[in-house]
């Protein structure tokens, strides 16, 4: 059975591919094996789309909130960035081979040591995926908790700004207070002559009520009118002046007012202010108030951490299968085959040199040294090692 058949069809070759196996050393090994190194590229297939989701959220909710189709194609295209760094992290991760112990140690507590040294390359890899779990869990905690979140941070600038706020009240209040008196004294002038109009018009009816209007009335009424046009002129001026008053009060209270509008400004800033840091601050104040709310985000964190440290558990008390013992004994395999020819190859150059001393030239000896620093030492190793992709490819040409 050829390699390809042996591995499966496409698709567990990319799950092969995601949990960096040897396609070639797992050929020689169990079912049980190959279905254990496909779940491993399954499970990072998954926490990459997991960590891409929560990116996306993340830059939604920080940098995009009212995004354009541009917009999310960029945030979508940087959380396919951040989950592809994702992946290739834990493809590391999970690649990791670490030899059984070989230790004879026959105390409990050096059995127990040697188990724990056995076990120290997965340690730094733990911390890693830890981070990395608690990294992809804050963002879909903030997305989860956005309402709550935006309404926390509306309160926080509320109490942020409540000075400034009661300093707008009472700049507004002394503008009042100067209009009004202001235009009081015209209003003051123009309820004195609509009393007295309203005096000529009691007086009017009261002569009249004697039977006839008499000179006398009449000349009540025509004060009466003459006073309404009076006092309709004076609305007119109060009207036309209140404008020239409220750019005196204005030129009068410049910086004030410009302190005014400035505060503002700066409340309506802060009402939108969105960064991480904000809404880490305000998801903190909502888990300090709530106690379900602090379960939850420790409940969702703990899920994607238990999520990203699977595989490497998983790795750390697997069995020490055939794969591998294969992937170890070729390493081995290897390193000693370049130690031992490169070894026996200095050796016969060296008997070169001194042979070509002895009976050749100046001139020749160096031409044969040039000859020997050009030749490569993947030149004698090429059909000696143990690297089964290189051979794969030269049978497929």
């Amino acid at each position: 059975m050829n390699e390809k058949n042996k591995n499966g069809n496409l698709v567990s070759r990319f799950f092969y591919f995601l949990s960096k196996t040897d396609t070639h050393a797992l050929q020689f090994c169990t079912a049980e094996t190959r279905s254990v190194q496909s779940s491993i590229g399954v499970i990072v297939l998954i926490t990459g789309i997991m960590a891409m989701i929560s990116m996306f959220f993340a830059l939604q909710s920080v940098f995009f909130e009212n995004a354009t189709t541009q917009e999310l194609f960029i945030a979508g295209a940087l959380s396919f960035f951040y989950a592809f760094a994702i992946v290739v992290f834990d493809r590391e991760v999970v690649s990791v081979v670490v030899a059984p112990s070989t230790s004879k140690a026959t105390t409990a507590l050096g059995k127990v040591w040697e188990k724990i040294k056995s076990k120290g390359p997965y340690i730094p890899r733990l911390v890693f995926s830890v981070i990395i779990g608690i990294i992809i869990a804050f963002p879909l905690e903030l997305k989860v908790q956005e309402d709550q979140i935006k309404s926390r941070i509306s309160k926080m600038s509320e109490q942020e700004n409540a000075h400034k706020i009661r300093e707008i009240r009472e700049t507004e209040k002394k503008l009042d207070t100067k209009r009004n008196n202001a235009i009081n004294l015209l209003l003051i002038d123009i309820e004195a002559d609509r009393k007295t109009s309203k005096g000529y018009q009691q007086e009017y009816i009261k002569e009249c009520g004697r039977g006839e209007c008499g000179p006398k009335a009449i000349k009540i009424e025509l004060k009466r009118i003459a006073l309404d046009e009076k006092i309709e002129m004076k609305v007119k001026e109060l009207e036309a002046k209140k404008v020239g008053i409220e750019k005196s009060i204005r030129e009068e209270m410049k910086t004030e007012l410009g302190r005014l509008e400035t505060l503002a400004k700066e409340i309506a800033t802060n009402k939108k202010s969105n960064d991480l840091l904000t809404q880490f601050i305000a998801l903190e104040e909502i888990k300090k108030e709530h106690e379900e709310a602090a379960t939850f985000g420790m409940f969702l964190m703990l899920f994607f951490i238990m999520f990203e440290v699977f595989p490497v558990v998983t790795k750390m008390f697997l069995p020490y299968s055939e794969y591998n013992a294969y992937l170890d004994a070729r390493r081995k395999l290897n390193i000693n085959k370049i130690v031992g020819i490169s070894n026996k190859a200095n050796d016969i150059i060296q008997k070169e040199i001194e042979m070509a001393e002895g009976n050749n030239s100046i001139e020749d000896l160096e031409r044969l040294r040039i000859e020997l620093s050009r030749t490569e030492i993947t030149d004698i190793f090429e059909d000696i090692l143990e690297d089964s992709h290189n051979k794969i490819y030269e049978k497929k040409a």
